[in-house]
């Protein structure tokens, strides 16, 4: 049989069973048909090309027990690598640190601040005819060892009131001092029975004649039957001792029912006739100020009960403080007759250092500025870097316990700070510091000398919390050294620190922030709110009254609420500080020679001072020398720096991923490029299509 031309051999798909197929013409441009790409073609793509270590290795091995080994080694190595990553990036998150110390020597450093207070923060002297004028007469009044300046001042307040009507005309004059190197000599203790500031022998108290102490006639301490105001063994009205109904054999500390059951302040020895202030054991016939022992020595302690508060508005509910015990000390209930009855306080005082009578006091700033210790008698000498300077170059502030306190290379009002190039006790800051002991007010100052402080020239003093106690008779040296201290702040500072004191409770107009000075504010802003008064001067605003119980009741709460840190103070601490740590010494000062010199200096310059200082001993006992100065001139440097950054991160994680996985970020990239064509793949009609099911036609 013959084939014709253009016969096909093969299957013949015309033929009835066989679908036909569309035949490309290659000549007239047809492509052939693209093979559909399936998901093992794209494993195997990524296999191919990859340049990741382990994932290759499963995908394009022959036999399926090394896909499983090296599935199992890859799975492995992952885990470790996720175990570690996973420390590593905790360890990031958390914000450590590092602390580099540093010194950094420069030839010129800025001196620090350097703040003296005087520890006696009110001069007696002027207490008088104030509501606080009792407080002297309790304290002891005037006594033989004082060298009060207003004691020879006859235009004072004090010889106003008590001396104006005694006869002078005989005296040696006031004023007078000891015999000096070219001084003149008169004796301020006059002997014998006449007009005397001290009276005459036998007696240091008491005597013949008009005498300030002692005498028979009219004397302020002492013996006689005439109106005395201290003392008289005699019978009229004197207001210490004697027969007088006042503080003697009347009804008033004596031998009536107060204070006593025998003649109290009153008689003979000492101040009067008894055996001590009077004719009973002490401060009369009873046991202890009376009858007997003052009752208990503290007052009755009652525990917290939630009835309590419910007759007080304090201005916060006590909910928040279930689990708080609070424990009342009944500890002011004063039975006095007002602010000023100084001698019922003093009485009724249970502290062992009268500090509850210190506490009642409370000055305002006004009145601390106005009776306390002045610049000019203060600050008699003061040499900065071997140049001259005066009180003048002292800025003046009040503080609750000392008083009147004074800053030396203060940077208010846009003062220049001192900057020194010196280093050596011979160098720095040298004053002489007066601190009047006469003036002293026992009651509020047991301990006598002066307060310094070391700080930056525009942060707050706080010599009460940080300081240096100079005594008197003493040449101090305080040897100083710098330290910066920068705080990362942020996350890395836990408490976070703070730059500016923003979201604190601090504010101040003037000072730069300070943890101390915030913590301060807190409480006075806290015992504002809550009480509606306030107990120091960093704030302004109504003291609390020690008689007002609700004050009271809301001020121990409230400071034990801050004791026990339930009060919300956020005081961070700065995030950049400059402190500076001190190296005290000290020596006997001045000596014996030295002495008359330093009062020939220092008698030109004060009348104050030249009165007081009459010999070696009185010299010691009111004149403190101070030196501050740079030990080295160079500070230590304390700075955080972050143990993490961006760049270590990256690289600690990358190196995991290289040693465990043998992955670098270029395989990191194919990784992802492979996800996408996975998700493309899946989500577009190539997987969808390939699973749909198409109905036969």
């Amino acid at each position: 049989m013959s084939v014709g031309h253009g016969a096909h051999f093969g299957t013949d798909h015309s033929l009835p069973g066989y679908p036909e197929k569309k035949q490309l013409d290659v000549e007239n441009g047809d492509e052939p048909a693209k093979k559909k790409t399936t998901l093992m073609d794209l494993v195997n793509e990524f296999g191919d090309s990859s340049t990741a270590h382990g994932i290759p290795r499963i995908i394009t091995s022959d036999h399926w027990w090394a896909k499983l080994f090296w599935l199992l080694v890859s799975c492995g190595l992952a885990a470790v690598f996720g175990i570690q990553g996973y420390g590593l990036l905790s360890d990031f998150f958390s914000w450590p640190y590092n602390t580099k110390i540093d010194v950094i020597s420069k030839s010129e450093v800025a001196f620090p601040a350097v703040t003296v207070c005087n520890m006696n923060r009110m001069k007696r002297s002027q207490l008088v005819g104030t509501r606080f004028q009792g407080i002297v007469d309790v304290d002891g009044g005037f006594d033989l060892d004082s060298d009060y300046s207003w004691f020879w001042d006859f235009s004072s307040d004090f010889y106003n009131d008590w001396y104006s009507d005694w006869d002078w005309s005989s005296s040696g004059g006031h004023g007078a001092r000891k015999k000096r190197l070219g001084g003149h000599s008169s004796s301020s203790v006059a002997p014998g029975g006449g007009p005397s500031s001290v009276g005459p022998p036998p007696s240091s108290v008491g005597g013949g004649g008009p005498s300030s102490i002692g005498g028979g006639g009219p004397s302020s301490l002492g013996g006689g039957g005439g109106p005395s105001s201290l003392g008289g063994g005699g019978g009229g009205p004197s207001s210490l001792g004697g027969g007088g109904p006042s503080y003697g054999g009347g009804p008033s500390y004596g031998g009536g029912p107060s204070y006593g059951g025998g003649p109290s302040y009153g008689g003979g020895s000492l101040y009067g006739g008894g055996s001590f202030y009077g004719g009973g054991s002490l401060y009369g016939g009873g046991s202890f100020y009376g009858g007997g022992p003052y009752g208990s020595y503290y007052a009755p302690m009652e525990w917290w009960d939630a009835s309590w508060y419910d007759a007080f508005d304090f201005g916060f509910e006590f909910q928040e403080y279930e689990s708080f015990q609070f424990e009342f000390d009944d500890y002011y209930n004063w039975d006095v007759d007002g602010e000023s009855d100084w001698d019922g306080f003093y009485a009724q005082s249970k502290s062992d250092d009268y500090s509850d009578i210190a506490d009642i006091a409370n000055p305002t700033r006004e009145e601390l500025e106005l009776f306390g210790h002045k610049a000019e008698d203060f600050i008699l000498q003061c040499t900065f870097d071997k140049r001259g300077c005066n009180y003048t170059d002292f800025r003046q502030f009040q503080n609750n316990q000392y008083g009147n306190c004074y800053t030396f290379n203060h940077a208010f009002d846009n003062a220049t700070v001192r900057e020194t190039t010196k280093s050596g006790a011979q160098y720095g800051l040298h004053v002489t510091l007066f601190i009047e002991q006469p003036e002293y007010v026992g009651i509020f100052s047991p301990e006598s000398g002066v307060r310094v402080s070391i700080h930056s020239a525009d942060v707050q003093p706080s010599p009460q919390d940080i300081g240096i106690t100079a005594t008197t008779g003493m040449a101090t040296s305080i040897g100083v050294r710098a330290s910066k201290i920068e705080r990362l702040g942020g996350k890395y500072t836990k408490p976070r620190c703070t730059f500016d004191g923003a979201d604190t409770a601090f504010f101040h107009e003037e000072f730069a922030y300070s943890a101390l000075a915030c913590r301060r504010q807190c409480l006075q802003n806290e015992l504002q709110d809550r009480c509606g008064c306030v107990t120091d001067v960093v704030v302004e605003g109504e003291k609390c009254s020690y008689l007002n119980s609700t004050q009271q009741r809301c001020r121990q709460l409230t400071e034990q609420l801050y004791n026990d840190d339930k009060v919300d103070c956020y005081c961070p601490d700065a995030c950049d500080e400059v402190v500076f740590p001190t190296a005290v010494s000290s020596a006997l000062w001045p000596s014996e020679k030295y002495e008359q010199h330093l009062y020939n200096r220092i008698s030109q310059q004060n009348e104050r001072a030249a009165r007081t200082l009459q010999d070696v001993e009185s010299t010691r006992k009111n004149v403190v020398r101070l030196r501050v100065y740079f030990e080295e001139l160079n500070y230590q440097l304390i700075e955080q720096q972050e143990a993490w950054s961006i760049e270590g991160i990256s690289g600690a994680v990358g190196g995991l991923m290289g040693l465990y996985l043998g992955i670098s970020a270029v395989s990191v990239l194919e990784i992802l490029i492979f996800l996408i064509k996975l998700l493309a793949y899946i989500f577009s009609c190539g997987y969808l299509c390939s699973n749909k099911v198409h109905p036969e036609p």
